[in-house]
């Protein structure tokens, strides 16, 4: 008989992030339907820096809420709003949390692949 897979034993990848309140949480890598979002958000990104304000309105509150989503997932099982997003971390740290969070992906991506 073969030996049995523990799962538990999993090793999983945080990133850790301090919020403005100083509270640090641990956001864990996504899941498939949140990485296939964001393969499709670099459009969203791009429509930020175009000049038709319904286009950056919209594509503001798609990336507020995508942020929120990959903040929500984390080892504390904080939850995150757009809302939130909006108000205390504005565009500027919803797009740091944007590159951070794909520099986190690359940099495991990486390490996977040397595995």
């Amino acid at each position: 008989m073969a030996a049995m897979l523990d799962l538990t034993k999993v090793r999983k990848s945080y990133l850790p992030m301090r919020l403005p309140d100083g509270t640090v949480i641990n956001v864990g890598t996504p899941t498939k339907a949140m990485y296939d979002e964001m393969t499709r958000i670099d459009p969203v990104l791009k429509a930020l820096k175009d000049d038709n304000l319904e286009d950056t309105l919209e594509a503001m509150e798609i990336l507020f809420d995508f942020v929120a989503r990959v903040l929500s997932n984390n080892k504390e099982n904080r939850a995150f709003t757009p809302e939130w997003v909006r108000d205390v971390l504005d565009l500027d740290g919803a797009l740091m949390v944007m590159h951070a969070f794909a520099d986190f992906l690359h940099a495991k991506k990486a390490a996977e692949a040397k595995n």
